[in-house]
């Protein structure tokens, strides 16, 4: 099972290195695929994006903003799995294990989605609890996974 995670990012210097470090620090049974779209930074953003070498895939040029950054992503991303990740946002470890374990034991469903710790630093992360299923109103199953 493969796992695409899109990062949007401008101006994130502060925060996407966390941000990076949370993602490529998944474990789990799946293949990651990770790219940062970035709008033309200027505050060093780029320069941490090239520190990565080829651990994940990036782009810096300008955009329309974070919707249209993350569509760039979405449109190129070749995983079974596909989701985003602001840049001053982390995740938990293990959360893309809890995902790719949510859509396995039920591969009927089309989204999981996690909740959100605040921390401290005002940067959300995706809580760590066990995974949950229902079935929404349209008949589908809704997953709970982080």
């Amino acid at each position: 099972m493969k796992i695409s995670i899109i990062t949007p990012s401008f101006n994130h210097a502060r925060f996407i290195r966390r941000t990076i470090d949370s993602v490529l620090s998944q474990t789990g049974d799946f293949e990651l695929e990770y790219r940062v779209l970035d709008g033309a930074s200027t505050d060093g953003t780029v320069e941490i994006l090239k520190s990565y070498g080829d651990r994940l895939q990036w782009r810096s040029e300008a955009d329309n903003g974070q919707v249209d950054a993350i569509n760039k992503g979405l449109r190129t991303a070749t995983g079974d799995i596909v989701g985003w990740v602001n840049s001053d946002d982390t995740l938990l470890p293990g959360a893309l294990a809890r995902v790719a374990a949510a859509f396995r034991a039920h591969p009927e469903a089309e989204w999981v989605h996690g909740g959100a710790r605040s921390s401290t630093s005002t940067t959300a992360r995706c809580d760590a609890g066990s995974a949950r299923t229902r079935t929404s109103g349209r008949g589908g199953i809704r997953s709970r996974a982080c």
